[in-house]
């Protein structure tokens, strides 16, 4: 009985170890975002290009930091060029392109707005692994893609009538002030 209470033991300290590791990783993929949104609409007429490019070059010198502090030394960034092809190429391009489409999104719109398209992305591309590679598509992501759909609509929905409001209060002003005059 003991080697049973010692392994749930183990197993309930793991999970929840795992859980810890899995907010905390929500939370800082979050703040992030947050953050990445403030500084495109602090530097609102700076180029997205410059903003981009300044925010790779800090991610180059925080790794190098990690690597020296990791490893006493610079890793050797150019391993993957030796395994480099045509598929490389495309799957770099792709994300460089996502990375802009995000920054358009984080500058123009929300960071709320960029997680949906991130999640909707996610939906689409398993769904046409599930057609294209015969990949089983589990229960719970389509009750989860039920539910994402649902809260994008709701978003949606509030975004409108929000805006709605915010038309009718500046009509009401600009009819107040022409009154006035």
């Amino acid at each position: 009985m003991d080697d049973v209470d010692g392994v749930n033991s183990t197993a309930q300290k793991s999970l929840m170890i795992a859980l810890f590791f899995l907010i905390l990783q929500a939370f800082l993929s979050s703040f992030a975002s947050i953050v990445n949104e403030f500084v495109f609409k602090k530097n609102y007429e700076e180029s997205i290009h410059l903003q981009n490019s300044l925010f790779y070059v800090w991610g180059i010198v925080i790794n190098i930091v990690c690597g020296l502090i990791l490893h006493g030394t610079i890793p050797n960034v150019f391993k993957f060029l030796k395994n480099l092809n045509v598929l490389t190429v495309s799957i770099v391009l792709t994300n460089a392109i996502g990375g802009l489409s995000a920054a358009s999104l984080l500058k123009y719109l929300s960071s709320l707005t960029k997680s949906y398209c991130a999640v909707v992305g996610m939906f689409i591309s398993t769904f046409l692994s599930g057609i294209f590679f015969n990949t089983p598509i589990p229960f719970f992501f389509l009750v989860g893609a039920v539910l994402i759909s649902v809260a994008i609509v709701i978003y949606t929905k509030s975004s409108q009538k929000n805006k709605e409001q915010n038309n009718q209060s500046k009509s009401r002003n600009e009819l107040k002030t022409l009154k006035r005059i």
